[in-house]
């Protein structure tokens, strides 16, 4: 009888028991399962096609025909057979993130030998991207990278034109991996014209969905798009079909009639783009999901172009849109770039502008280079360490100090600066400094000119060491201007 009763009561101090477990175990589930299952679904990285795209190629070769390349009819010009010749040679591959024309798969390395000794500096610097973005997003990504060349040249109408083949190889390209079973996000990092050649993409979607290619069918009420938008339908009705196309050769098996329509690019990542009516409102397609504009002050070179736009100079910040402002809610980021500005006791940064104004009426601050001389400035003086054009994505091998403080292309950060602009989501038009301390170097976001520096965004200045040491082993046999001058002056020459 003792027996029994102990056993009922073991059952029902069992019974309670389970239900404590119950508890608690479900409690967990609901504290720390959906994180865990949060953990095992973001444990499969996201499949991304990051696509690194480069800017104009040998411009000032379009001195050698500045009568047509005012009037954009570079075909046939010495211009263009120079640079085309030059577009080839890979010496001009050995100081930027450029390879040959059309879309080139990448595997990147810092091992020189996995590429037979071609210095190609894309490959390290590509691995060096890859490397800053697992230190930001560690196993959020599966990359496979490529490069997209094109001519380079100063020219609208070859910029749409390339936009085409790009349209047509990213279509190609994202059937061959949904075929695998893969459905890739699109990113475009592009640098100077390369963002305006990624926004043309815009103006194929809009053709491609127009009833009508007639130039006197509007497709949008902005008068600078519907121009844009009507000019690339002239150059699309002068292609061929695809089937017609891929009996071609070289590039020319993308100049068809793209068969795919509404594509879809998640990321663009411009870097000194030159703002022109031509593109600029169409960073407010719906073919990007996401528009990042980096700029710099000391960018002379983003705002010099008096050549292929109906505007006089290029601007530096997108302003055109359906908005006057920029909303808070846009999908369209826009950042002026920094290094090291004064920082004050507490760690508060605060900035010595040269332009006038508070960082709430940041949009009405650019002023064009004529103005800025006007008001006294020399132009063509550097006056602080914010990155020049050329350092957004050319690597110098001048000096083991470069002007700009990092000592790779700023191309290369470009998962640091998307990062901290994502985690300041609230914010859509600010500045971004890039400062350091002695072990880490910091992005920080400053939309009203002061922040303070636990805001911040890091990465480790040892990986940046290890970074930059493997990429010295890259360097070419002769780095000097004569080298540089005879590989420019034998293709003016040449008789091929």
């Amino acid at each position: 009888m003792i027996l029994k009763k102990g056993t009922k009561f073991l059952k029902i101090l069992g019974m309670i028991g389970l239900l404590v477990m119950t508890f608690f175990i479900g409690n967990h589930t609901s504290w720390f399962g959906y994180g865990h299952h949060q953990a095992v679904a973001s444990s499969e990285p996201e499949s991304w096609m990051t696509v690194f795209i480069h800017g104009s190629f040998g411009s000032l070769l379009g001195f050698l025909n500045v009568s047509d390349v005012l009037k954009d009819k570079v075909t046939g010009t010495l211009y263009r057979s120079v640079t085309k010749k030059m577009r080839n040679d890979a010496y001009f591959y050995k100081d930027q993130i450029i390879l040959q024309r059309g879309l080139i798969p990448v595997q990147p390395t810092f091992d020189v030998n996995e590429v037979g000794d071609k210095r190609y500096i894309a490959y390290p610097l590509i691995k060096a991207y890859q490397e800053v973005t697992e230190a930001v997003r560690p196993g959020k990504e599966k990359n496979y990278f490529y490069t997209f060349g094109w001519s380079g040249l100063i020219s609208q109408n070859s910029r749409r034109f390339e936009a085409i083949r790009l349209y047509n190889a990213l279509s190609e390209e994202i059937e061959k991996f949904k075929a695998r079973g893969i459905t890739p996000k699109i990113r475009l990092i592009c640098h100077s014209h390369g963002g305006n050649l990624s926004l043309n993409l815009a103006a194929v979607n809009q053709v491609l969905g127009s009833f009508s290619w007639s130039s006197s069918h509007p497709v949008s009420p902005n008068a600078d798009e519907n121009e844009a938008v009507q000019q690339m339908a002239l150059v699309m009705q002068d292609l061929t079909t695809k089937e017609v196309a891929k009996t071609k050769t070289d590039q020319k098996v993308y100049d068809y009639v793209p068969t795919t329509k509404g594509l879809t690019i998640d990321e663009l990542i411009m870097f000194g783009n030159p703002v022109q009516p031509e593109t600029e409102s169409f960073c407010w397609s719906p073919t990007f999901k996401r528009v990042y504009n980096f700029y710099s002050n000391e960018d002379l070179v983003q705002r010099f172009d008096w050549v292929s736009s109906k505007k006089p100079l290029s601007g530096q910040r997108l302003s055109k849109g359906p908005q006057t402002v920029l909303s808070k809610a846009a999908h369209i980021v826009q950042a002026r770039l920094m290094a090291e500005r004064p920082v004050q006791k507490g760690a508060i940064v605060v900035y010595n502008d040269t332009m006038p104004g508070d960082a709430s009426t940041v949009g009405e601050q650019e002023r064009t280079i004529i103005e800025e001389a006007i008001a006294g400035r020399n132009i063509f003086a550097r006056t602080s360490k914010d990155p020049i054009h050329k350092e957004f994505w050319c690597l110098s091998w001048k000096s083991e100090q470069p002007s700009f403080y990092l000592p790779l292309p700023l191309v290369v950060f470009a998962p640091l600066l998307v990062r901290i602009s994502e985690l300041s989501s609230s914010i859509n038009d600010a500045d971004i400094d890039l400062c350091s301390t002695p072990s880490k170097v910091y992005a920080c976001i400053a939309p009203y000119k002061k922040m303070k520096l636990d805001g911040a965004l890091g990465i480790s200045k040892d990986l940046i060491d290890r970074l930059q040491k493997h990429i010295k082993q890259w360097k070419y046999e002769d780095e000097s201007p004569l080298a540089e001058f005879n590989a420019v002056y034998k293709h003016v020459f040449s008789k091929e």
